[in-house]
C-alpha cells in the first residue's frame, strides 16, 4: 500500500483578478520530506504554501492535508474536519510577525493559549520547551526589539513548533537576514529536517537546497516545471528555464 502524502495538491490553481497565479499545479508530498521550492519571484511559490497553510482559498482543484480535503474548489467543506487537518500544519514567514509589546516567551505562550486553549501552566512549560529546542532558552523574557533579526525569526519558529504541527512551511524565512543571522536559522531548520518533519521550504539558499532537501521543485509562472533530486536539479537541470534561473542566481 502506498503511504497517505502528509500535503497533496490536485490541479491547483489560484488567480487575483484576471491573473492566474497558480496553473493546475499537482504536487504531493511525503511524510518526511524536505521539499524546496525554487523559482523567481511572482513564480507562485509563495502563493502555493500560503494555500496549503489555508491562508488564501484557491479557485480550482483540491488540497489535502494528510488524506483529509481541507480546500476543494467550489465545495463546501466540513469545518471541523478541515480546520483540524489545517492545525496539523505551521507556517513561518519572512516578516517575523511578532507582537512587538510581548516578550518571546509571551508571544509563544499566548498563541497556545488561544488556539490550543492550554491553561497558562502547560502553555509556559510548552513554551520553555520550544524555546530551547531553537537555542534561545533564558531569551524568553527579551522583547522583539531586544533580539536580533536571527533570534526574532527564531521565536517565530518556535512558536509554530509550540502548536505541534506535522508539516512546517516556510516562506522565503531568510531572505532578510544577514549572513551570520541566516546561518542560525537554517541550522534550526536543518535540525529539524534531521528530526523526521516534513517541510516545504522556498528560499533562494542553494547549499540548504543542496545539503538538507530530498526534493528540489523549480516553478516557473505557476507550473510545476521541472523536479528531482538536489543534485540532478542544481549540478544539471533538464530544463533551459531552470538553467538560466540557476545561472542567473549564482552571477547575481
Amino acid at each position: 500500500m502506498t503511504a497517505t502524502p502528509a500535503v497533496a495538491l490536485d490541479r491547483v490553481e489560484k488567480r487575483y483578478g484576471t491573473h492566474l497565479v497558480l496553473r493546475g499545479v499537482t504536487l504531493a508530498v511525503t511524510k518526511g520530506e524536505v521539499l524546496v521550492l525554487i523559482g523567481r519571484s511572482g513564480s507562485g511559490k509563495s502563493t502555493l504554501v500560503r494555500c496549503i497553510a489555508g491562508l488564501s482559498t484557491i479557485d480550482a482543484g483540491r488540497i489535502e492535508i494528510d488524506g483529509t480535503t481541507v480546500q476543494q474548489a467550489g465545495t463546501r467543506l466540513p469545518r471541523a474536519a478541515t480546520l483540524a487537518a489545517q492545525r496539523r500544519v505551521g507556517m513561518v514567514f519572512q516578516e517575523f510577525n511578532l507582537f512587538p509589546h510581548l516578550t518571546a516567551a509571551r508571544n509563544i505562550s499566548l498563541a497556545l493559549q488561544k488556539v490550543r486553549g492550554l491553561d497558562r501552566a502547560e502553555a509556559e512549560r510548552r513554551m520553555q520547551e520550544v524555546l530551547d529546542r531553537v537555542g534561545l532558552a533564558g531569551l524568553g523574557h527579551r522583547f522583539p526589539h531586544q533580539l536580533s533579526g536571527g533570534q526574532q525569526q527564531r521565536v517565530a519558529i518556535a512558536r509554530a513548533l509550540a502548536l505541534q504541527p506535522e508539516v512546517m512551511l516556510f516562506d522565503e524565512v531568510t531572505s532578510a537576514l544577514d549572513p551570520e543571522l541566516k546561518r542560525e536559522v537554517l541550522l534550526v531548520m536543518r535540525a529539524l529536517a534531521e528530526e523526521g518533519m516534513t517541510m516545504i521550504v522556498v528560499t533562494h539558499e542553494m547549499n540548504f537546497a543542496r545539503n538538507v532537501a530530498d526534493r528540489v521543485v523549480f516553478m516557473d509562472q505557476g507550473v510545476v516545471e521541472e523536479e528531482g533530486s538536489p543534485e540532478g536539479m542544481l549540478a544539471d537541470p533538464s530544463r533551459e528555464a531552470t538553467r538560466i534561473f540557476l545561472r542567473d542566481l549564482i552571477e547575481a
